[in-house]
């Protein structure tokens, strides 16, 4: 066998030139499981769990054993006590004898409710059926003990990989011992999502069936111990190779106790270093010890294994070296308050019908830099347990979280308010508010802030001070945004006082970029999250980017960003967004012309809307001019201005072309800020549909005529145009289209 030692570094290279770069990263195999060396099950006097089940699909069929393919979804069955938790660690069987023994290690664990919200997928009182997530799955066998009381089963699931035309197999050994290593992931990857793998088992060995072409190759412990490995390879046969890892030679030890210095042990504490992470348990004595690989990092606690009982801590930064240690001090330490007091309230949600979906309610206190949070019931009822202390006198920030791995918020509604500096003790309620569904803005006036009841001024860094330059008003009926940052990277714009609903609307804007220059950046951003904030620290949007460079859409979900679309073409101004629902389908428009059509990550419920620039010190910037925003059902923003002069007189013009199928094109013409509607009839005069209805400032517009819907015939639109303030109507016109299919 060959064995593979330092020529990693070429082969590195050569892996990211071929696009696998991405998938240098710490790929766990069940994320939600709270880490766990303890193996300790709780024992109260009563339980009623006789099996452990395990299914690809919630409706089954459930079998122990189950052998599953490493690509499926897992589901678990079991019965408990009405109402009751069954506790679950789950064991990596290394010499697969079906039994739980000196061979075997334990890799996370899991407690499991009754009829728990998002947890129990089985409204049956006394069975719970629940999904566990699952991330890159090895060839594994993995048996489950669960307990109730003093009842405890034992169930067993193997996950196998798909069969193919060669073997790549090997054993894994210490390089400094040259022992066997069991619990070694070995992964095969095609790419940064798709591949297979084998864990090593008792004797260190591995097998994972692949066909021929390159792969990019992982070594990695399961439960952190040592270095990782990367290399890359062709297959074009059957291939064996033994893999040689390094231990970490670096560690951080420390205690996590109570504001009292009593220990807390069973507490989950997890390091990450770039794209490596591990966890392990503090013991009885509060203490804990992780080995890490040298570089910047942040250590933290579960919150799962901390709350309702304690105060979950912020995490800390760390910097370490190799062969260098952190121990018992101000980063490695921690310190949960417990919780004595409450604070109560209820979720109002009349929108959706009972019982209500469960909303997860959260409290931060800069005081204790501690944060907690809760799960409402049926009801929308929920009790935060916090901490109170006379001396700290601590304060707290409440909200209901609108991003949770677990507990996805509903789309298309958002929650009215927040929290601010409340004591212990308090009553704050919450109310959900369906989305916003339509919006105009024209941004007309001159030299006059935009629009209180619509927009919030957004700024993020150093825009503002006694000399600056940098403004957000409506000048001469467009929302103009100059930038001019003090230090580093500034930015200024507005977002929406209110979200929107993103289930089939459409956001249409005008931006003015022919006169922008090299300095200069334009933005439009969707995200769940209203912020003051650079959007590098927002963990969840969609952005579409113009500098003098070109145009570019990404998206960004949970902190991955990934481009969707660009271009090295700078022009154009007219942009619109469609938001499809079923399938969920985002198209881009630039200047009528598709831009990009795809999925697009569906990871916002609902949206606020930002139109921003941004400036780098000491660079100057002409200023951003933004026009013509409407938001409306799809379809029904399809307008633009065409001119800014401002015409004589009221005209609706002939469609053009004129028969057409399905598009064709109305000019209008308004010499006056005025409230204007277009409507289409039939033959029998029976309105078939509204093009517009909107304010808009004066100048010359047309509007996209869409037949899609309406049959070949005879059909006439008509405008009216009113007065904004009195109502009084000032034009009115009708004009003959003829639909040809």
């Amino acid at each position: 066998m060959k064995k593979f030692y330092y020529f990693v570094t070429i082969l590195l290279v050569a892996s990211v030139g071929l696009g696998f770069s991405n998938v240098i990263q710490h790929k766990k195999a069940f994320p939600s499981l709270t880490g766990t060396y303890n193996t300790t099950l709780s024992k109260s006097t009563s339980g009623l769990i006789t099996y452990f089940y395990a299914s690809n699909s919630i409706n089954g069929p459930f079998t122990s054993p189950a052998v599953l393919s490493t690509k499926d979804s897992l589901f678990i069955k079991m019965d408990v006590t009405p109402g009751g938790t069954v506790q679950v660690i789950f064991w990596i069987d290394a010499n697969s004898n079906d039994i739980i023994d000196s061979d075997d290690f334990p890799i996370g664990q899991e407690s499991f409710t009754d009829n728990a919200p998002g947890v129990d997928l089985d409204p049956t009182s006394g069975v719970i059926i629940s999904n566990l997530e699952t991330g890159f799955l090895p060839s594994m066998k993995v048996i489950a003990q669960a307990n109730e009381g003093m009842t405890l089963v034992t169930g067993i699931v193997e996950f196998v990989n798909p069969p193919a035309m060669f073997s790549f197999n090997g054993t894994v050994y210490d390089i400094n011992t040259l022992q066997p290593i069991k619990g070694v992931n070995v992964f095969a990857f095609t790419g940064p999502d798709e591949g297979v793998g084998d864990l090593t088992d008792v004797n260190g060995n591995f097998d994972i069936p692949l066909d021929t072409g390159w792969y990019y190759i992982r070594v990695e412990h399961m439960l952190g111990q040592y270095q990782p490995f990367d290399t890359l390879i062709y297959i074009d046969g059957n291939i064996s190779h033994d893999f040689y890892l390094e231990t970490f030679n670096s560690y951080i030890r420390g205690y996590v106790k109570d504001e009292l210095n009593n220990p807390i042990p069973n507490v989950s504490v997890y390091a990450r270093v770039d794209n490596w992470e591990n966890e392990t348990l503090t013991n009885s004595n509060g203490e804990y010890f992780l080995l890490v690989p040298s570089g910047n990092g942040r250590i933290g606690l579960d919150s799962r294994t901390l709350i309702p009982n304690y105060m979950v801590p912020q995490e800390h930064n760390f910097t370490i070296g190799e062969n260098d240690s952190i121990v018992d001090n101000e980063i490695s330490n921690f310190t949960c308050y417990t919780a004595n007091a409450t604070i109560t309230g209820r979720v109002i949600d009349n929108i959706h019908m009972p019982p209500i979906p469960p909303y997860v309610v959260a409290a931060w206190s800069g005081q204790l830099a501690s944060y907690t949070e809760t799960l409402t019931d049926g009801s929308g009822n929920y009790t935060l347990q916090v901490h109170s202390n006379s001396t700290l006198q601590p304060l707290y920030s409440v909200w209901v979280q609108t991003e949770h791995w677990q507990f996805p918020f509903p789309e298309d509604v958002y929650v009215d308010t927040s929290y601010w500096n409340l004591p212990p003790g308090s009553v704050a309620d919450f109310r959900i508010i369906p989305a916003e569904t339509s919006a105009v803005d024209p941004f007309i006036g001159n030299f006059v802030n935009p629009d209180p009841m619509k927009w919030n001024i957004f700024s993020f860094g150093n825009p503002w001070g006694p000399q600056s330059e940098t403004y957000v008003l409506n000048i001469n009926d467009k929302l103009e945004a100059k930038c001019k940052s003090n230090f580093g990277l500034s930015g200024v714009g507005v977002m929406s006082k209110k979200p929107f609903s993103l289930k089939n609307r459409e956001f249409r804007i005008y931006i003015e970029t022919q006169d922008l220059g090299a300095n200069n950046t334009a933005h439009i951003m969707f995200t769940n999250q209203q912020r003051y904030d650079n959007p590098d620290y927002i963990s969840n949007w969609i952005m579409l980017n113009w500098t003098a460079n070109g145009w570019r859409l990404d998206i960004k979900v949970d902190n991955n960003m990934q481009t969707l679309w660009n271009t090295n073409n700078p022009a154009g101004g007219h942009i619109l967004f469609q938001f499809f629902d079923n399938p969920k389908i985002l198209r881009l428009k630039i200047d009528g012309d598709i831009k990009y059509e795809g999925s697009w990550g569906s990871h916002l419920p609902f949206a606020y809307y930002y139109a921003f620039t941004e400036n780098n010190y000491p660079y100057n910037a002409t200023p951003v001019k933004f026009d013509e925003f409407f938001v409306g059902a799809i379809g029904s923003t399809g307008v633009k201005e065409i001119s800014d002069n401002i015409p004589t007189e009221f005209k609706l013009f002939q469609n053009y072309p004129n028969p057409f199928n399905p598009k064709s094109y109305i000019k209008y013409q308004l010499p006056f800020n005025s409230i204007v509607k277009i409507t289409v009839f039939n033959l029998l005069g029976q309105e078939v549909g509204t093009l517009l209805n909107t304010q808009q400032k004066a100048g010359t517009y047309e509007i996209e005529f869409n037949s899609a819907n309406l049959s070949s015939g005879v059909y006439f639109y008509r405008i009216n145009a009113y007065d904004p303030l009195s109502g009084k109507q000032l034009f009115g016109d009708i004009k003959k289209a003829v639909v040809l299919k």
